[in-house]
């Protein structure tokens, strides 16, 4: 006997319902259907089965990052958490979606294509390659301190800002020439800076999303910046290798800044470049192997700051913060086998989440504390 299954009726809120795997319970009452975009799904029905079989809504148990484009990369770049909720926190993909998880519960909580423009218009796909385009790939995330927006950077160099809570597009705008590579907003939540492959930051005002300054004394692409605790100065790191200060009040360069502010206490800590995590680097390491790193929110028991790095050999690894000697002795997290974009806490420490560029996975590690 054959039944036919409608994945796109049934499977209602998948991104991608092309049907992977298949397999039929011990009673054959429940069905588990494994889906091409990421996800698993179980379905029931009475009887025998047959033609006019009827099966209930789908229930989805699991879902992920996955890979829709055919001829270009498919990466997982963007994790960022929530601070007023520490369960919660939020990636963004090559994929065209933005999703939200929960550390405790271990699963996704709620998505949304960011396909949709703000009119939720689906964007047509790249005419020559038959892919996303640029335009939907997000590459970066961050949540604003009061959990109320989310940022987003992408490849063509738009931004794109998104409640919190409903996910509801608010604002788009463009100014950067090339991809965002990341945005940081202040801890007052009266500003947002983003970098981009531009070789620029751009400075806007919250929450009207006002362009303020372009700061573009760096010589390569943006890849790492951080906010001081007041919120009035930055450091920046980018692809030439160069650590820059700069006046958040009038958008300049601060030469001497290294100096200038050597005592002074940054809100993250986010740079692979600085006086503070020269251990990171292994012995002969090249400028590029390491990809990210995050200072823990709070100090260690043992009165000292964790810091946390993902490097291109898909290994976590945790380091006493500040870290002077280079190849400083680690704790070794393994399982991405791919390189590791993005490394971040959770707000309150007990959680260390990472995210693998092409094997598009989240990985989230528990932190117990002694």
């Amino acid at each position: 006997m054959i039944c036919t299954i409608d994945c796109t009726k049934t499977l209602l809120d998948s991104v991608c319902p092309i049907v992977r795997a298949l397999h039929l319970s011990n009673d054959n009452k429940k069905l588990i259907i494994g889906t091409y975009g990421s996800e698993i799904y179980e379905t029931s029905f009475s009887g025998s089965i047959s033609e006019k079989t009827n099966f209930s809504a789908a229930s989805c148990f699991m879902s992920g990052h996955y890979t829709p484009n055919k001829q270009w990369t498919n990466e997982a770049w963007g994790l960022a958490p929530f601070h007023k909720d520490p369960d919660q926190y939020v990636t963004c993909s090559d994929d065209g979606t933005l999703r939200i998880w929960s550390s405790k519960e271990r699963k996704q909580l709620k998505f949304i294509r960011t396909t949709l423009d703000v009119n939720k218009e689906e964007t047509p796909l790249d005419k020559q390659t038959g892919d996303l385009q640029d335009s939907v790939k997000a590459r970066c995330v961050e949540v604003s301190p009061d959990d109320k927006l989310i940022a987003t950077g992408f490849k063509d160099g738009f931004v794109k800002i998104y409640d919190g809570d409903s996910l509801e597009q608010k604002v788009s705008f463009k100014h950067a020439k090339e991809w965002i590579s990341d945005l940081k907003f202040s801890p007052d939540n009266n500003f947002i800076a983003i970098g981009s492959h531009d070789n620029a930051i751009y400075l806007y005002s919250v929450p009207n999303f006002k362009k303020l300054f372009v700061m573009n004394k760096h010589s390569s692409y943006i890849t790492h910046l951080d906010w001081s605790e007041n919120s009035s100065n930055l450091h920046s790191n980018c692809g030439a290798y160069e650590l820059l200060f700069w006046d958040a009040g009038t958008g300049k360069q601060l030469p001497g800044g290294a100096t200038a502010l050597k005592d002074e206490h940054w809100a993250t800590w986010t740079c692979v470049l600085g006086f503070p995590v020269q251990g990171i680097w292994p012995l002969y390491a090249d400028g590029t192997d390491i990809n990210y790193v995050d200072r823990s929110r709070n100090k260690h028991p043992g009165g000292y700051y964790l810091l946390a790095s993902g490097d291109d050999f898909g290994k976590v690894r945790i380091l006493k913060y500040p870290s002077i000697l280079k190849n400083s002795d680690a704790v070794f997290g393994v399982g991405h086998s791919s390189h590791i974009p993005c490394v971040k806490w959770s707000e309150n420490d007990d959680f260390l989440y990472s995210i693998g560029g092409e094997d598009n996975c989240v990985f989230q590690w528990q932190v117990k504390k002694k």
